[in-house]
């Protein structure tokens, strides 16, 4: 039986990409819009050069989130025997389970402007040992072949239990009944 599954590392991250790339499109179509409307531009050159200051800001938030996409948009497909690792713009990565032999629980204190905050989980595959710091931080880490960060969800933790050969599966089950977060 030949299966494979594809994941988002982080859907989150991936649609508030998503949801970021259309508002930056929509700024930009707006000016444009508003640029070429000759009620709004007649006679006046300091509306004018508003709607270039902000066209351009439009435009710089696209290319800025052009250069995001490798970090943004990663998917994994995994089958019985490889994990290929595809970012955006790049060219995928297959490799063998083998080349994983680590698993643990990442996770980071995620806060925003309140001190109230909550523990970003983290399933991550990594090709040598990390330490408690890297782990417990797991946020500041860039997403490689090297070390492979999935955002734990548990339809994500089932379905990696499924598909893992046994030495992972039972690495994946012991590092997430300790911490009861199953």
């Amino acid at each position: 039986m030949h299966r494979k599954i594809k994941l988002l590392a982080n859907p989150l991250l991936f649609f508030g990409g998503v949801f970021y790339v259309i508002i930056s499109v929509g700024i930009c179509i707006v000016i444009i819009i508003s640029l070429n409307d000759p009620a709004n531009t007649a006679g006046r050159t300091d509306q004018i050069e508003a709607q270039m200051i902000f066209g351009g800001l439009g435009i710089g938030m696209i290319v800025a989130g052009l250069l995001c996409f490798p970090r943004w948009f990663v998917t994994i497909t995994l089958d019985v025997t490889t994990i290929r690792y595809h970012a955006a713009f790049k060219k995928p990565i297959v490799k063998d389970y083998s080349n994983y032999p680590f698993i643990y629980r990442g996770w980071y204190r995620h806060r925003g402007l309140l001190p109230v905050g909550y523990n970003a989980e983290y399933i991550v595959l990594a090709s040598r040992k990390m330490t408690t710091d890297e782990v417990q931080h797991i946020n500041q880490i860039g997403i490689s072949d090297k070390i492979i960060k999935i955002r734990y969800r548990k339809k994500a933790y089932h379905t990696l239990c499924n598909i893992f050969p046994d030495r992972h599966r039972i690495q994946l089950e012991r590092c997430f009944k300790r911490t009861q977060v199953i």
